[in-house]
C-alpha cells in the first residue's frame, strides 16, 4: 500500500471510483476483451461463467496465470495466445473510448468546490498505474491524487485523515455505504452520489 496523505482538518474532499463509474468497465469487458477471445473458440456462455474471474484482472496482475490456464483449456488454445489477445484490447487505443464523456465537466466542478480529490482504483502498482496512464486518467488526476489498492476501504482509512466534509462519487450502493460508513467514523459530513458510469452527468450538479 501506498504512504498515507493526510489531509489537514477542514478540507472539502471529492473521492471517485475508478471502476464502473469513471470508466466503463463492464462494458469493456464485453466489447473489447470477449470480442477479442471469440476467434480463440470462446462462447458467450463461458464469457459469462469466467465473467468475475475477468473483472478481477484489474485487481490482482494483468492477466492471472490461473484464468488463462483455464481459458486457454476450455477454448483448446494455448495460455500465451489467450494473454496477448487480452492484453492488446486492455491496452489498445479504444480503452481509452470507455472513459466518461463526462469527467472534464465533473472533475472541473469538483475542483472547484473542494479542497482535494481522490480517485480510488481497485488494482495494484505497477501494472494499473500504466494501464491508468494508458487510458488518458492523468490528465484529470495527480499521481499524488490516485489511490490503487485492493481494499478501497482500507485504504480511505489509511489515506484520508481529518476532514470536515467529503463527496464520494461511486457506481455502487454498497460501495458509498461502506465508505460513508468510514468517513462518519471521522466526524466528517458525507455525501455519497450514487451513479453509473451511463448517469454520470447526474452527478456535477450535485458537487
Amino acid at each position: 500500500m501506498q504512504p498515507p496523505r493526510v489531509l489537514p482538518a477542514g478540507h472539502r474532499v471529492a473521492v471517485f471510483d475508478f471502476e464502473h463509474t469513471l470508466f466503463a468497465m463492464r462494458r469493456f469487458l464485453r466489447e473489447q476483451v470477449f470480442e477479442a477471445l471469440v476467434p480463440l473458440g470462446m462462447s458467450a456462455k463461458q464469457f459469462a461463467t469466467h465473467y468475475r474471474a475477468l473483472a478481477n484482472t484489474y485487481q490482482e496482475r494483468l492477466i492471472p496465470r490461473g484464468l488463462c490456464r483455464r481459458l486457454a483449456k476450455e477454448c483448446g488454445t494455448s495460455i500465451l495466445q489467450i494473454e496477448v489477445a487480452i492484453a492488446e484490447r486492455l491496452f489498445s487505443p479504444a480503452a481509452r473510448d470507455y472513459l466518461s464523456h463526462h469527467i472534464n465537466q465533473l472533475v472541473a466542478r469538483a475542483r472547484m468546490s473542494h479542497d482535494r480529490l481522490l480517485l480510488m482504483c481497485d488494482g495494484s502498482e505497477p501494472y494499473k498505474q500504466n494501464w491508468l496512464r494508458h487510458v488518458g486518467i492523468y490528465s484529470w488526476f495527480n499521481p499524488e491524487e490516485i489511490i490503487l489498492a485492493r481494499s478501497k476501504r482500507v485504504a480511505l482509512q489509511h489515506h484520508l485523515g481529518p476532514v470536515s466534509h467529503v463527496t464520494m462519487v461511486s457506481g455502487y450502493q454498497r460501495d458509498a455505504r461502506d465508505l460513508a460508513a468510514v468517513i462518519n467514523k471521522r466526524g466528517a459530513a458525507v455525501l455519497p452520489i450514487v451513479t453509473r458510469h451511463e448517469t454520470l452527468d447526474r452527478a456535477i450538479e450535485l458537487l
